[in-house]
């Protein structure tokens, strides 16, 4: 009886689709709201929401800047607000992230937090990503470091699932 009554249901559902396309082809209205499915069955899927590090930044607004490494000077160089600076790639926390595909600054013993707070423009802890060869310094806002942090943890698992996989 409980298939049959799934089955009515679904098909009751398919007809008001059907109906509601028909309406849309011959008058139609502009959408405003339109959902990737690609995106959403990938969250589905692998349980985390976003499967690229940029768009998850984005889409929560946490502003994050690409450190580039000058092998001249073997310096990182990032541009914030306008402004360019060099850290030495064997500086602090600099010196650990090449080494590591996730590390957050969780003490600042060197102070960065107060180099960037007036150019980022809110309380942050700041967080390194560090994937394809390619380094983030990202500024996590201070009421979002728990699930950020939950968010990049599960994001490396599966990147690194995904690579034993293939």
């Amino acid at each position: 009886m409980s298939d049959f009554m799934d089955d009515n249901f679904i098909d009751v559902l398919l007809n008001e689709t059907c109906a509601m396309e028909e309406e849309q082809t011959v008058a139609p209205v502009e959408v405003t709201n339109v959902v990737n499915l690609r995106d959403y069955f990938e969250r589905k899927v692998n349980e985390v929401e976003y499967l690229n590090l940029h768009h998850y930044l984005s889409a929560n607004e946490i502003q994050f800047v690409t450190l580039s490494l000058l092998p001249e000077t073997n310096c990182y160089r990032m541009t914030l607000a306008g402004q360019i600076f060099d850290f030495p790639k064997n500086w602090s926390v600099f010196e650990s992230i090449e080494k590591v595909s996730y590390f957050q600054n969780e003490d600042d013993q060197d102070y960065l937090n107060d180099v960037f707070s007036e150019l980022v423009g809110y309380n942050y802890q700041l967080a390194f990503m560090n994937e394809n060869n390619k380094s983030e310094m990202i500024f996590v806002p201070a009421g979002d470091i728990q699930k950020c942090h939950e968010w990049f943890v599960g994001y490396i698992k599966k990147k690194e699932e995904s690579k034993i996989a293939a």
